[in-house]
């Protein structure tokens, strides 16, 4: 009912336990990927794929595909481009500044009074 988990941090690694459930996200050094040999390439290529209908399995054909699909598609669509960034230049003071004004003439937070 515990998941025990080691935490690399900047200078050490620490050791977290925590309750389930539980959310773990790894960092690409979490593992080393093995390669196959090409004698396993060369096989994997030329290797059958069987292909299983509803029928080879016994299912009826109404729970299966798109019929027996539990999602419905509703809209497929593009979205819709986003503005580019806006760069601002100056010193840094000025660069504050002019963020500042602009966050606030977009209303996102007012001015403390």
């Amino acid at each position: 009912r515990k998941v025990r988990v080691t935490r690399m941090l900047d200078v050490a690694n620490e050791v977290v336990e925590v309750r389930m459930p539980v959310l773990i996200t790894v960092v690409k050094q979490i593992n080393e990927p093995r390669h196959p040999p090409m004698k396993g390439v060369l096989k994997a290529r030329k290797a059958e794929i069987p292909v299983l209908t509803a029928a080879d399995l016994n299912l009826d054909p109404k729970q299966c595909g798109f019929a027996g699909s539990p999602t419905w598609v509703w809209k497929i669509f593009t979205p819709p481009r986003r503005q580019r960034g806006e760069t601002i230049e100056g010193d840094l003071q000025q660069k504050v500044d002019a963020l500042v004004e602009k966050i606030l003439a977009l209303g996102v937070v007012s001015k403390a009074g």
